[in-house]
């Protein structure tokens, strides 16, 4: 395999994380073998991390000439100031997302054939849904996909899903539209929360996956692309069409999270991009007035929510236990998913007689274990595991609660589906969780942090379990009228005749 650097410099990721080990195998599909890792953490250096060693930054520092360096860190800003006061060409350090982007104008050439080529156009066009559903994963932007394909297909418009999979719960309406895609390569778990991509003639995987999206979307311009990200090969198979046929391609990115490192990257990539598609309202004035978009090129309608409603909704009794549910990733990390100790410790010192479940797979997942397993709490907290779309009904209808600890989110998907089944919210104060709860009224929204709140809310309505079914019936009824997928369906048609429109 080759080493493949700016003039054949050794590559070291900046930053021996999660999002670091992401890096390297982003860089491994552009069959960039890196070095090693390095990082600021003094407790990394000298260690293996995702089998490379992480090096001191002076050792690459004394040496910088001989290096390139890719920062993948959330301090991507700080950590660009460290490598030029350290003395780094600024040609030798690169954020990953740029670094992207200047691979890719590299093996655009081999699509210079297209260029002489008239393709054929159809006589409407066609929204293009591209999704990275890698190993089933059930996530926020998975229901995203699920919701948008059946309000699509409820209203007859034209589209098509790319996906690597799309699982084995599309709607039965929609399955005919979706278009998987071979990645190649699978995921696997390393036991410690961390992924490697393997599989056959892998690394070098990038330009195959890249191209046979191009192919696929090739046959269906003229085409508006609506993306998840922006450094994945669905993105870059839409840059590269955009820029052999900029008279037939449109490329809309969607941000699915609060988080700032999604706001650089959508910058980044402004000039190349028509629209920014946004699920929480925070996120319009955010592109607004923090990074300067112009309004035209912002679009916003709430989430979407595909809910069965499925089964009669059990509430607990005074006399037995409250039940509380949380499902999402078990990451500290945004999730914030170490307050959920805190919040038991809470519950247990006021002697509260509650039962938690606790669904979902992340890092912190072995941490929480081992919390239940050393205080003997398997009688009251659960750790429930993956829950599939179809089997949130039978997860959600005899919780009374739900609860949220995030740092910030996009649109919270597990707050609305748990509301639409009758659960009463209780959740920290992330970007979106005005709009989706009326504090005191259908739930209760607690400062960022603040588990002893979340403690107290619910220590609140064990003594209220009325209260709770009186919530619950307003969010069931609620969601299903402000978050249908068929009125979502129709604003990204909208939104596409929009975008043509300036043309």
């Amino acid at each position: 395999m080759e080493k493949q650097g700016q003039d054949n410099k050794k590559v070291v990721v900046f930053g021996a994380s999660q999002s670091g080990n992401k890096a390297m195998r982003r860089l491994e599909d552009f069959n960039i073998i890196i070095e090693g890792f390095t990082d600021n953490n003094t407790k990394k250096w000298g260690k293996q991390f995702s089998g490379k060693p992480v090096f001191p930054p002076e050792e690459i520092f004394r040496d910088k000439d001989s290096y390139l360096i890719i920062i993948s860190s959330v301090y991507e800003d700080e950590i660009m100031q460290q490598c030029l006061d350290a003395g780094m060409d600024k040609d030798s350090v690169y954020i990953l997302e740029d670094f992207i982007i200047r691979q890719t104008g590299i093996f655009m050439e081999q699509y210079s054939y297209l260029k002489g080529i008239k393709p054929y156009v159809n006589s409407r066009r066609t929204l293009v849904i591209t999704v990275p559903n890698k190993n089933n994963e059930y996530s926020g932007v998975t229901s995203w996909m699920y919701s948008v394909a059946y309000g699509l297909a409820s209203i007859n418009a034209k589209f098509i899903i790319l996906t690597e999979d799309m699982g084995d719960e599309m709607p039965s309406c929609a399955v005919q539209h979706v278009i998987p895609y071979n990645s190649y390569a699978f995921e696997e778990d390393t036991g410690d929360g961390i992924r490697i991509r393997t599989g056959k003639d892998y690394p070098g995987l990038y330009k195959k996956e890249t191209d046979s999206l191009v192919h696929m979307m090739l046959q269906n311009l003229p085409c508006t692309v609506i993306t998840s990200e922006t450094y994945g090969a669905e993105y870059v198979a839409a840059y590269i069409l955009k820029k052999l046929f900029p008279e037939l391609v449109k490329v809309v990115t969607v941000i699915h999270s609060d988080e700032r490192a999604r706001y650089k990257r959508g910058i980044w990539h402004e000039k190349n991009l028509d629209g920014y598609l946004c699920v929480a309202e925070s996120s319009v004035e955010k592109w607004e007035k923090e990074y300067n978009v112009p309004s035209w090129k912002i679009f916003y309608h709430e989430f979407p929510v595909l809910c069965t409603g499925e089964g009669k909704h059990v509430y607990s009794k005074a006399s037995g236990p409250l039940r509380l549910g949380f499902l999402g990733r078990l990451e500290v990390n945004a999730k914030r998913c170490d307050l959920l100790v805190k919040i038991i410790q809470e519950l247990e010192k006021k002697k509260i007689n509650y039962s938690l479940s606790i669904a979902g797979e992340g890092s912190y997942k072995e941490e929480l274990k081992k919390f239940i397993e050393e205080n003997s709490l398997q009688d009251r907290v659960e750790l429930a595991g993956f829950v599939k779309h179809s089997s949130l009904g039978k997860f959600w209808n005899d919780k009374d609660i739900c609860i949220i600890t995030s740092d910030y989110e996009g649109s919270c998907t597990a707050v609305m589906e748990a509301m639409s089944y009758g659960v009463v919210p209780v959740v920290t104060n992330f970007s979106s969780a005005g709009r989706l709860v009326t504090d005191g009224v259908d739930g209760y929204i607690v400062p960022a942090g603040d588990y002893i709140g979340i403690a107290d809310k619910i220590s609140s309505l064990s003594c209220s379990r009325d209260l709770i079914e009186k919530m619950g019936d307003i969010n069931r009824k609620k969601i299903p009228e402000e978050y249908s997928p068929e009125g979502y369906a129709a604003y990204l048609v909208k939104m596409q005749e929009q975008i043509w429109k300036r043309d």
